[in-house]
């Protein structure tokens, strides 16, 4: 049987740390190690974190404490993934909560096939969301069309599990039953094979909530061509909806611009078609800001500001955001 250990970055999210944890523990095939790497910057909320995961004993499993170096989603799992010392290396979130079978499910898979590098479940807030909005509402499925033009959300399509040059990322048919080659995988819940980390690795100028640093680096393997990776809906997840320790939305706007032109430069920018969609989804995000900022009703368009000055300011440093150079976001919000 292949041997897997779980990496976890965690910041400002201790309550939920704890039923991630236990969620852990609830594991029919239980990993030998758990490391979690702990983002916080405040020393009491260190040693609250620390006292969590001392209160977790069991003879199967080791639970480690780490103290990350910086605030960065990137730079934790790359360290953590340096600590595994076996077969696979499963990356969790911290607001996340696993069915009892879902790495034993997750396992067999690359059991079952020595080609694959990287596998993932399903969210179950996902099945229930696309159940209750679109699958049987009519002006669900027309929003979802939308959706799947405008590439700014989540896109559903049958049996496919791809990214589009808009870097969104393409979802099978939540609450139909697949197992398909992925050119994408989540590290809300998604398993690799430790030794791509000889390869490749996760963006360590990241920080903070490091946005889609997961499809940099899964994306990545996919175009290098480094094994299948596999999306399957039979392992099952629920990733918790919370905003502790997230983002301020201001802060959001700004790394979500920067972030995305760094990637978006690196897994595509090599053709018209890709700058054109790219450009489409930039412009349609816009529009969704407008359209929220609208149904709030309270009819406060600062995140329309700060949508507009995030694009001019990221055109402005385009060839710094390329080359990996995050001045322009690193000044405007340093790390406390």
């Amino acid at each position: 049987m292949i041997s897997y250990s779980i990496v976890i970055p965690t910041y400002g999210r201790n309550d939920f740390l704890k039923d991630c944890l236990r969620s852990i523990e609830a594991q029919i095939l239980k990993p030998k190690d758990v490391f979690i790497i702990d983002n916080n910057n405040d020393i009491n909320i260190n040693k609250d974190v620390e006292s969590i995961i001392n209160d977790f004993h069991s003879d199967d499993i080791n639970f480690n404490y780490h103290k990350g170096d910086i605030n960065s989603g990137a730079v934790a799992r790359n360290y953590g993934a340096s600590l595994v010392n076996t077969d696979l290396v499963a990356f969790l979130d911290d607001d996340v909560l696993l069915d009892n079978d879902y790495y034993k499910k997750i396992v067999g898979i690359f059991n079952h096939n020595a080609e694959v590098v990287g596998a993932q479940g399903i969210d179950r807030s996902l099945i229930e969301s696309y159940k209750l909005n679109i699958k049987n509402r009519l002006l669900g499925k027309f929003w979802q069309t939308v959706e799947n033009f405008l590439e700014n959300g989540t896109v559903f399509k049958k049996n496919n599990s791809s990214l589009r040059p808009s870097l969104a990322v393409v979802n099978p048919i939540p609450d139909e039953d697949f197992c398909v080659e992925s050119e994408w995988i989540s590290t809300c819940a998604g398993v690799f094979r430790t030794k791509l980390f000889e390869i490749i690795e996760f963006p360590n100028k990241f920080v903070k909530y490091s946005w889609n640093e997961y499809v940099f680096f899964s994306h990545n393997i996919f175009k290098k061509k480094l094994g299948k990776m596999i999306h399957t809906s039979d392992a099952k997840y629920r990733n918790i909806p919370t905003d502790e320790g997230r983002l301020p939305p201001k802060e959001l706007v700004y790394m979500a611009e920067v972030y995305d032109l760094y990637v978006f430069n690196n897994l595509f920018n090599r053709n018209l078609s890709d700058k054109l969609i790219y450009l489409k989804s930039r412009f349609f995000r816009f529009v969704i800001y407008f359209a929220r900022a609208l149904r709030a009703r309270n009819f406060d368009f600062s995140i329309l500001f700060y949508s507009l000055n995030a694009f001019y300011i990221t055109y402005r440093n385009r060839d710094e955001i390329k080359s990996g150079n995050f001045r322009c976001y690193n000044e405007r919000f340093p790390i406390d």
